[in-house]
């Protein structure tokens, strides 16, 4: 439903609670791109003009006109790479495919497409 209101969310928990893995997950495995009434209304910059509750399909979920681009930020490189290895490996895929990661010094950043959309995590600086 959150997702739904705005383009962003930001999540806040307990150490375990699977903000990092779990959530970023669900939210490319759950997204419903294709909402042309918001396509209509992009402007050259790509920004949306259309208020989010206008891309509300009949479940009440929300849609916008491109894939899910889904940018974790860790505190550390190290939690960013293994992380990053740790969902591709969850999704049975190769890291670089709709998992990626972009640390300074060391960046494999998602394809540009995934199937549903992408997951970058990177460190706060990126």
């Amino acid at each position: 439903e959150a997702l739904g209101d705005s383009a962003c969310l930001v999540v806040s928990g307990g150490t375990g609670s699977g903000k990092s893995t779990q959530i970023p997950q669900y939210i490319i495995d759950d997204f419903r791109p294709g909402y042309d009434g918001v396509a209509a209304s992009m402007s050259e910059q790509g920004s949306v003009a259309a208020s989010a509750s206008e891309g509300v399909d009949e479940e009440g979920a929300g849609s916008w006109p491109w894939r899910a681009r889904v940018v974790v930020t860790e505190p550390r490189r190290i939690a960013a790479v293994s992380l990053a290895e740790r969902v591709a490996w969850e999704r049975g895929e190769a890291l670089g495919r709709s998992v990626g990661y972009s640390v300074r010094g060391d960046s494999r950043p998602p394809a540009r497409y995934g199937a549903h959309g992408t997951l970058e995590f990177c460190t706060v600086g990126i």
